[in-house]
């Protein structure tokens, strides 16, 4: 961004890119009648005097904005004029300059302005070039022909610059966005890997210590199957953080253990359709957030889920006979469960009846392949 919009350093100097010093060469066109016979003293004298303030002021104007570059415009066609009696040569370079500079000018209506008001002064000076009218004629045409062509040639730059400023833009943004995308989807992934497991060590830990006394070999065999979860639960988290993530048939096994020990029974597919690795992994995260409402709100005693590869798509259902979805209940998990089910193209759905049934329908692999490209 530095690079494309140059502004003063700290210490007052104007920053300036090779441009403004490979643009002065221009000048040296303008000293070009000097080499001619009969060039006197004073031309040589006024035209080397005229071409370094007319290079000072360039500089300055090349990195200046707004009303500083106006007046830097202005001042190089005053000098364009000044130059008139003892070299029009130089004339012509400094207006064809400042219109260069004018294409900088914002908004695009001042830049339009300013250079009708450059036409205009070539146009008055050009009368005091040639001793005839054809030449007065053909050094005016000369003048407006280079002028305008300094001037779109201006244009183009600055809106070369301008878009690079917009891509760089949208590439700080995209990566902004990237950030917070991948933040979310920590989020979720932990709150469904925790929640979920978390509720699973709860469960085993509270049967743990209601039998230490009754049958302690159980007892400790529960808290066995404990350290086991937590185990997993450390590998899931740090599989999360590396953007890993389970296959759905591991996924099922664990829901029915975990619903098993909640003492909930279960009812699932013994085998599963073959599903994209993206479908696997979002169904996956989906069915832990639902199996952990289950086992937390419900108050259910029988789930049943069930998983089809139908034409008109993939649908996910998880139905139990529990207390049913509250109106308005839907907190972060299910929140997440619908940013995945929305970033797969799908639908989230909860059914009507005793107990709560969701459903997830994802559109078949080759239509959403079709809308991705």
């Amino acid at each position: 961004m530095d690079r494309l919009r140059q502004t003063p350093t700290d210490a007052g100097a104007p920053r300036r890119d090779l441009r403004a010093y490979f643009s002065l060469a221009y000048l040296f066109l303008g000293l070009i009648p000097l080499l001619y016979p009969g060039s006197t003293w004073l031309n040589w004298v006024g035209s080397l005097v005229a071409a370094g303030v007319f290079a000072s002021v360039y500089l300055r104007a090349f990195p200046a904005r707004g009303r500083a570059l106006v007046g830097y415009i202005l001042l190089m066609a005053l000098l364009g004029l000044l130059t008139l009696p003892f070299n029009a040569w130089l004339t012509g370079t400094f207006i064809i300059s400042a219109a260069g500079r004018a294409a900088e000018l914002e908004p695009i209506s001042l830049a339009r302005r300013m250079i009708a008001c450059l036409l205009m002064v070539c146009t008055g000076a050009a009368l005091f070039t040639a001793p005839n009218w054809w030449g007065r004629i053909i050094t005016l045409l000369l003048w407006v022909f280079f002028c305008i062509l300094a001037w779109l040639t201006g244009l183009y730059m600055v809106e070369r610059q301008r878009y690079a400023r917009r891509l760089e833009q949208a590439r700080e943004e995209n990566q902004r966005l990237a950030v917070i995308a991948e933040r979310e989807r920590i989020a979720r992934d932990l709150h469904d890997v925790l929640g979920h497991t978390l509720s699973l060590i709860v469960l085993k830990a509270e049967l743990a210590r209601k039998l230490s006394e009754k049958a302690p070999d159980r007892a400790a065999r529960e808290m066995a199957e404990v350290e086991r979860i937590a185990r997993e639960a450390l590998a899931q988290v740090r599989e999360v953080v590396r953007g890993y993530r389970g296959g759905l048939a591991d996924e099922l096994k664990q829901a029915k253990a975990a619903l098993e020990s909640a003492g909930i029974q279960v009812h699932m597919p013994e085998a599963l359709p073959a599903l994209p690795p993206t479908y696997e992994g979002g169904l996956a995260l989906v069915l832990r957030e639902a199996v952990t409402n289950v086992i937390r709100h419900s108050g259910a005693s029988r789930v049943a889920i069930r998983l089809e590869a139908l034409p008109e798509g993939v649908r996910l259902s998880v139905e139990d006979n529990g207390r049913g979805l509250r109106a308005g209940a839907e907190g972060s998990g299910i929140l997440g469960m619908r940013q995945r089910v929305d970033a797969l193209g799908g639908t989230l759905l909860f059914g009507d009846g005793p107990g709560t049934c969701l459903r997830v329908v994802l559109p078949p692999t080759e239509r959403r392949e079709k809308v991705g490209a």
